[in-house]
């Protein structure tokens, strides 16, 4: 999978600053990296740990040699396959607003660290920058999920 996750850069048609997405055990981003090096891109990359794991993960991307990359921690939500309501109630909108579907183990939290730190300025606001969604739709309707939606009246 890592090694499939670097063909990402020939699908995009331009060379964005910055590229986000969310990390679990930073398979995809090593990969992703290691592509983007391959090609010599200099995007950045910006992975946003869905887990408690973001030590781990930081670990196995210096030992894997890449650089211009950070993990920005703070957006967990509670842990893995975990949503507190206002996340779920974000998803729920972002999903609308953007005509795609955020869900609250990966994509969601994710999304939602990345409209915190284009609020916050963590980038320039001339970044170009390309959020990668890496599935995970079907979060939303799985029975623990689809239940809490239901009582929120999502």
């Amino acid at each position: 999978g890592e090694k499939a996750c670097g063909l990402l850069w020939d699908e995009l048609p331009f060379e964005p600053d910055v590229l986000v997405l969310a990390t679990a055990t930073g398979t995809t981003m090593r990969g992703i990296l290691r592509g983007r090096d391959q090609r010599g891109i200099n995007t950045s990359v910006c992975g946003i740990p869905v887990l408690f794991n973001a030590a781990e993960q930081r670990d196995a991307l210096t030992a894997s040699g890449t650089n211009n990359w950070e993990l920005v921690e703070g957006y967990e939500a509670g842990g893995y396959a975990r949503a507190d309501d206002d996340l779920l109630r974000f998803c729920i909108s972002a999903s609308t607003a953007i005509n795609a579907v955020l869900d609250p183990v990966y994509t969601g939290k994710a999304w939602y660290a990345l409209q915190q730190l284009i609020e916050g300025k963590h980038w320039q606001d001339t970044a170009r920058i390309v959020f990668l969604h890496t599935g995970g739709t079907y979060g939303l309707f799985t029975p623990p999920f689809a239940a809490r939606r239901a009582k929120l009246g999502i």
